[in-house]
């Protein structure tokens, strides 16, 4: 057994060995207690919808075998670090007595949890480095993450805060590099409470002005402010000292951005020479600028000559062979013929023998070239 040999390797003896195998056995036994009483608790219910059973098993497996290859495969940390439960809504998750110590990465996504009733699942998973707990519909964190010292990593999308998260200043100051809180009810984001942030993303919120702290921050280097109600921010950002956060930043889909604001991006896409500023194109910039202060709001046809007239107008050939006959060549062919016999408006003339209307046309038969267009009718002689 190679779990065997890799105990051997570290020098214990057949002794201890046998002792290590038997306490893994006896906390297998409670993992599996403790997993199958939940597994067949009588029905709960959370967000209204029913959770039976069913829900729970694939859950329950993969935590049981989440532990089986750390623990006693002895699995490469690469292989057991992360465990991802999303999307299987089984509701609270069970108080766990096995620590689950060799879980950096734990994904929480739309199991439907909540704040009061995951604490005792969430504190088997103390060294955490990431945490997702995304579409939940939480409005508070659980008591659990505010001992998890190790996080760098706290993801929140799709929940109902309508506040930053509170957690230890330690915590806050010291370890979290990575926060999101996209698609939340925040009207507002205090920067100086997470001074160690390097990634912030609090996009499809109501937040209304540039978040406290956040041109102060030594660290921040991705700021995400889509989607929200901004109408400014502060002038000083975009007058050189701050690039860095500016390549970072992304403003889009604020619709209430003053024109001055958007002058200023416009103008800085101009001084850098960028093609994009904070999530906003220059075409984008350059038609706010005619928009807001006068001038064309519709871009330049590389073409001179007008769509509609390119479409309609067909220029044609005439080698003239008799006054009353004449063959016709197509210059430029953009359609497909139509299938009957008379021309319709607009279509293009295939290269066929026609039978031409001198007195409607009016054309000059002394010339031996003649461009018409499509204001002129046509017979076909086939």
């Amino acid at each position: 057994m190679a779990r065997v040999r890799q105990l051997r390797e570290t020098g214990l003896s057949d002794l201890q060995i046998d002792t290590q195998v038997a306490r893994w056995y006896q906390t297998h036994d409670v993992l599996t207690r403790e997993l199958n009483g939940w597994l067949f608790t009588r029905e709960a219910r959370a967000f209204g919808d029913s959770l039976d059973s069913l829900k729970r098993v694939t859950p329950a497996q993969a935590i049981r075998e989440s532990w089986v290859r750390a623990v006693v495969e002895g699995r490469p940390a690469g292989e057991v670090e992360t465990l991802s439960l999303q999307a299987t809504q089984p509701g609270d998750f069970p108080a766990l007595s096995v620590p689950f110590t060799h879980v950096r990465s734990l994904n929480l996504t739309g199991v439907k949890l909540t704040a009061q009733g995951s604490n005792g699942f969430l504190a088997a998973f103390g060294p955490l480095n990431r945490l997702i707990l995304s579409g939940n519909e939480l409005t508070a964190l659980p008591e659990a993450v505010q001992r998890m010292e190790q996080l760098e990593r706290l993801e929140l999308a799709y929940n109902a805060f309508t506040q930053a998260p509170s957690l230890p200043a330690r915590l806050r100051s010291e370890r979290l590099r990575w926060l999101d809180l996209n698609h939340n009810n925040l009207q507002a984001f205090d920067m100086r409470d997470f001074s160690r942030l390097e990634t912030l993303d609090v996009s499809y919120n109501d937040i209304a002005s540039w978040p406290e702290g956040a041109l102060e921050s030594q660290h921040l280097t991705r700021l995400n402010l889509s989607g929200n109600a901004l109408v400014s921010f502060p002038q000083s950002l975009l007058e050189g000292a701050h690039d860095g956060l500016v390549s970072g930043t992304d403003l889009s889909d604020n619709h209430n951005l003053t024109a001055q604001a958007l002058e200023q991006m416009r103008n800085y896409a101009e001084a850098h020479e960028a093609n994009e500023v904070m999530g906003f194109s220059r075409a984008e910039l350059d038609r706010a600028h005619r928009r807001n202060y006068g001038g064309s709001d519709t871009e330049s046809d590389p073409d001179p000559t007008p769509m509609l007239i390119r479409a309609l107008v067909l220029t044609t050939m005439i080698v003239i062979r008799t006054p009353a006959t004449c063959r016709l060549r197509a210059l430029k062919t953009r359609c497909k013929i139509p299938r009957s016999r008379h021309l319709t408006p607009g279509w293009p003339i295939p290269q066929r023998s026609w039978r031409h209307n001198e007195q409607r046309c009016g054309i000059n038969w002394h010339r031996r070239r003649i461009m018409i267009g499509f204001s002129t009718s046509f017979r076909c002689c086939a």
